[in-house]
């Protein structure tokens, strides 16, 4: 134990035996055997250099400046979200240092120092994550863009032409879709259906997982409730079953106990309230109309659909009024505006945007707005 700050003999041992020579020599060489085995991956660098220089001049374009994020920094208290999810490093000297988790908390205590009320920023820079087990720790490449002031939702637009700008450079325009949605009117869609509060947070990830990764209105997405049902439930012996059931089955699987009838609303939901945001918006406000909160967001949307016809890329927005409240639940391209007033952003993962990507065809920036 050690009893003063100067007795640092258990400290030291400690470092010592981490740093050990000899152990560090031998997991090396471990590490260069594996590294000898066949592999599929191809260098992208020249990709990754053109992916980077494109985003950069999208960005300009709309008139950013880069604010640039030290990729190490020694750790504090400053830097606590996420903090098991970092990747930390342990200097011989005893120092911890944490690699970049994130592009924005640095800029936003930055803003919140100086009291800026209108920026345009955007930074390109590879974040890390924490692997599973013992692996070597995740890296990709982030590129963010943020708006600081502005009168809503003119800022969320020019965020979304910003997605449509890059997205239009490595992918047909025509192939790029929006799905948009607001928390309050989740909520009050969840209302609608019977969804007893309690249960709500468990019902959107069960959907986010089996069901909002499609597109509203498609083939895939109405025969995914089937494809599910027949692996995981017993209605895989039947030859004859109603979509009901199958929602029933499946809600129930994850013991969250819903009453046929609240499933039953939740798939009219899904097949009324999710598609071309004009229809969409229509629809809801026939049935919503004795929700106030509920009008409010749908005065939103329309407000905000007005801007993105200024910015002509309207007819890339569909309404899914079943998309969770929640980025964790997404992989693709995602944006979510907070509280006004104040600041909207995105964050892109570019290497997505890699021709030989497992999930290159990522066409379909997921939006939030509340």
């Amino acid at each position: 134990m050690i009893q003063t700050p100067e007795d640092t003999y258990v400290y030291d041992r400690v470092i010592s035996t981490i740093f050990n020579e000899d152990r560090l020599i031998a997991k090396s060489q471990c590490q260069h055997e594996s590294s000898k085995k066949p592999t599929t991956n191809i260098d992208n660098s020249e990709l990754l250099d053109t992916i980077i220089e494109v985003a950069k001049e999208v960005f300009k374009r709309h008139c950013a400046k880069r604010f640039q994020v030290s990729p190490l920094h020694t750790l504090d208290d400053s830097f606590t979200d996420n903090r098991g999810k970092t990747v930390k490093i342990l200097t011989q000297r005893g120092e911890m240092l944490e690699l970049c988790y994130e592009l924005r908390t640095p800029f936003v205590m930055s803003i919140a120092a100086n009291q800026t009320s209108s920026f345009k920023r955007y930074e390109i820079s590879w974040v890390h994550r924490r692997a599973v087990g013992h692996s070597n720790p995740y890296r990709f490449l982030q590129g963010d863009f943020d708006i600081i002031g502005g009168a809503s939702p003119i800022p969320e637009a020019e965020i979304i032409k910003v997605v449509l700008d890059l997205g239009s450079r490595f992918y047909d325009s025509k192939a790029l879709l929006i799905r948009l949605n607001h928390t309050r009117l989740a909520e009050a869609v969840c209302s609608w259906a019977g969804v007893p509060q309690e249960r709500r947070q468990n019902v959107a990830e069960f959907l986010s997982s089996t069901l909002v990764q499609y597109w509203p209105n498609k083939a895939d997405r109405k025969s995914q409730w089937s494809s599910n049902a027949y692996g995981m439930t017993s209605i895989k012996e039947r030859k004859h079953f109603q979509a009901n059931e199958i929602w029933t089955a499946l809600l129930n699987l994850q013991d969250l106990r819903l009453s046929e009838e609240v499933v039953e609303k939740l798939r009219k939901a899904d097949q009324r309230f999710c598609g071309s945001a004009d229809q969409v918006l229509a629809r809801l406000r026939g049935t919503l109309f004795y929700d106030k909160s509920a009008c409010k967001a749908l005065d939103d949307l329309s407000t905000f659909l007005k801007c993105l016809r200024v910015w002509s890329v309207d007819k890339h927005v569909t309404i899914d009024v079943l998309m969770p409240p929640s980025e964790c639940y997404y992989t693709d391209m995602f944006f979510q505006k907070s509280k006004s007033p104040g600041a909207v952003g995105v964050s892109i993962a570019l290497e997505k945007f890699l021709p030989n990507n497992p999930s290159s065809d990522l066409s379909l920036p997921r939006l939030l707005s509340r």
